[in-house]
């Protein structure tokens, strides 16, 4: 596990802890690039929004097995419910989509094996399920 601070710490900053953790214990290149694009997804969302709703910190979990990875996202501020989070513009042409945003938990939600959220003793938890198959 790893904390990273909103305020300080940087999403570059915060890419390379993934990327060392992954470079050592994920093998499988399909595996591997699902993990990283939809850690960069969540992590974006948190440097772009969550600060929005007073986050301070996100502590990152990881959990290996030999199919399948395991994150988790700890983080504080206001609730906030990512796996509700709609967008209507999935139905319609990409070319015609020109306002921002919105695609990132898209990709997590159909890359994701399983993807949940609650909220607990003041507390988001963000828990994801990644696999090869």
């Amino acid at each position: 596990m790893f904390r990273i601070d909103l305020n300080s710490d940087t999403l570059e900053n915060a890419m390379k802890g993934i990327d060392t953790f992954c470079k050592k214990h994920i093998p499988d290149n399909d595996l591997l690039f699902k993990v990283r694009l939809i850690y960069e997804e969540i992590m974006t969302n948190m440097f772009r929004h969550a600060v929005k709703l007073d986050t301070t910190f996100v502590e990152v979990g990881i959990k290996t097995s030999p199919n399948s990875v395991r994150l988790s996202f700890l983080y504080d501020g206001d609730e906030f419910d990512p796996t509700k989070y709609k967008d209507d513009r999935i139905n319609e042409p990409l070319k015609e989509n020109t306002k921002e945003g919105g695609f990132g938990l898209f990709l997590v939600t159909n890359m994701a094996k399983s993807f949940s959220y609650k909220r607990e003793n003041g507390f988001n938890r963000i828990e994801i399920e990644i696999s090869n198959h």
